[in-house]
């Protein structure tokens, strides 16, 4: 699981081969808290499911551009994939379920 103070911009996470939403019971249907998901979903602004959702799926790395912070009531960290200059949002608790932290190796 994922530690907010962890992600600083510049480290690396990669998303796990199983997916979850992270959800807790309270806020959920009964028996869908902490689901398993098809892919985590990155979006152009937070919240923004509407404007189009690019998939992250299992093994995927991410570099952080911006740890967990709430935004328009939204909780969200900004990613990007690597050698792609785009960042995205991610709701928190979806990445926190879904990625570990990762030291890429060195060349």
């Amino acid at each position: 699981m994922l530690k907010k103070e962890k992600m600083i911009p510049g480290s690396f996470i990669k998303l796990r081969a199983v997916l979850k939403n992270g959800l807790p019971a309270a806020y959920t249907a009964p028996g869908e808290a902490n689901a398993v998901i098809k892919h985590v979903s990155f979006m152009p602004a937070p919240g923004a499911v509407f404007d189009g959702i690019h998939p992250g799926y299992s093994g995927e790395i991410f570099e952080v551009v911006r740890g967990p912070k709430r935004k328009t009531g939204i909780n969200c960290a900004i990613v990007r994939r690597p050698n792609i200059d785009i960042p995205m949002y991610a709701f928190w608790c979806e990445l926190r379920a879904s990625a570990d932290h990762y030291i890429p190796p060195s060349p």
